[in-house]
């Protein structure tokens, strides 16, 4: 596959350059607001660069009075695996039109051939369920490729995109193309900017937990020559390690997947750029929290575990220790009576009975463990 990148900026985009005609007699014509793809027989046209698949969505309409097709398929290819391939379809029908997938699976859409307002076409795929929609109906869901092999999603996340125009007896064409929110017509410059898709993995980590953050994929529709990086920066506001060795800057390859080490408390951000070759680009970024979620330890040693009533009781230092923060605790001392009492260093026993001497320690993070002891006075 050839591509084009950008085509004649001195001049103006050339639209009608991003596709390649393969057979049929097939004109393609673009004004300030549109673009037509109009055929006087059976053909077939290919869009020239590879598109992302990941979130894919096409909106496209028949041109009113040009409509002389009784089916139109859209085939998407893998950039790297030929052998994965679907075949979706929208084939004219009395009640609108059926929709099919690699020629089963009917599903009946209320959009029709008609070109009118009302009947514009939208598919979607989403890499997600393995699911295509048409025209925000029931969604279908492909079991095999078009060659008839298990079919477990476009591997390589793009695919290249063919347009067939079927059963043509006069002259058909579509317009209102919209090619991942990219629309065609008489521009003269790229004004959109690329596309950065990712699976986000936010949220709440615990310390010293193995996250994967997988690849991003960055598209542009029109060009094919994008400068794409990645960093996670950790809460000290340096780069992250990944555990292969790989610093996470601006420099890492963006095709891989990483995995990390979550050690430092704090905030992680996870940052994307992609700029396209007339100078458009995208930004994203989202963060993900790390936690301390181990309680701090207490060792208690050296016990008063009897006493007489009067007597004055000294509490037992305790030895406290954290993974990661500071710790501090408090004590408080329950009577035979059921009353508690907020005590520092030692406490007065006042009744007969047995007390508990609880240990309340806390770390930075608000973990929490308590221990206690029993005195038995008399």
């Amino acid at each position: 596959h050839a591509t084009v990148v950008d085509t004649e900026y001195l001049s103006g985009l050339k639209m009608d350059k991003y596709f390649n005609v393969l057979s049929g007699n097939v004109s393609i014509n673009t004004t300030n607001n549109d673009m037509n793809i109009v055929t006087s027989n059976d053909a077939v046209i290919e869009y020239v660069n590879p598109l992302q698949v990941n979130d894919f969505i096409m909106n496209f309409n028949f041109i009113e009075g040009v409509n002389n097709v009784e089916k139109i398929n859209f085939y998407l290819t893998d950039l790297h695996d030929e052998r994965i391939s679907l075949k979706l379809s929208y084939q004219r029908d009395l009640k609108g039109s059926v929709f099919k997938i690699n020629d089963a699976n009917d599903i009946y859409v209320s959009s029709d051939f008609s070109g009118s307002e009302s009947s514009l076409f939208r598919l979607e795929y989403d890499s997600n369920d393995l699911s295509v929609m048409p025209s925000n109906i029931t969604a279908g869901y492909p079991q095999t490729s078009l060659n008839g092999g298990k079919f477990n999603g476009f591997t390589s996340d793009f695919a290249y995109l063919k347009i067939e125009f079927e059963g043509v007896s006069g002259d058909a064409g579509i317009h209102n193309l919209k090619i991942n929110g990219q629309s065609f017509f008489g521009f003269d410059i790229d004004i959109f900017e690329p596309q950065i898709l990712v699976k986000r993995n936010s949220g709440v980590k615990n310390l010293n937990e193995i996250i994967t953050l997988e690849h991003a994929t960055f598209s542009d529709v029109l060009s094919d020559n994008l400068t794409c990086t990645m960093s996670v920066k950790k809460p000290n506001g340096e780069y992250a390690v990944a555990l292969d060795g790989t610093i996470l800057n601006s420099q890492c390859d963006t095709s891989k997947d990483y995995s990390i080490l979550c050690k430092d408390i704090g905030v992680y951000k996870v940052s994307y750029y992609c700029e396209d070759s007339n100078g458009a680009f995208a930004e994203y970024t989202y963060q993900f929290r790390v936690l301390d979620n181990i309680p701090p330890t207490i060792k208690v040693d050296g016990m008063v575990t009897s006493a007489k009533v009067g007597d004055t009781v000294h509490i037992a230092e305790p030895q406290l220790g954290d993974n990661y923060s500071e710790v501090t605790y408090f004590n408080v001392v329950e009577y035979p009576d059921g009353s508690m009492m907020y005590v520092e260093k030692s406490f007065v026993a006042t009744m007969a009975g047995t007390y508990k001497v609880f240990y309340y320690v806390s770390d930075g993070d608000g973990n929490i463990v308590i221990a206690y002891y029993l005195v038995e006075v008399k």
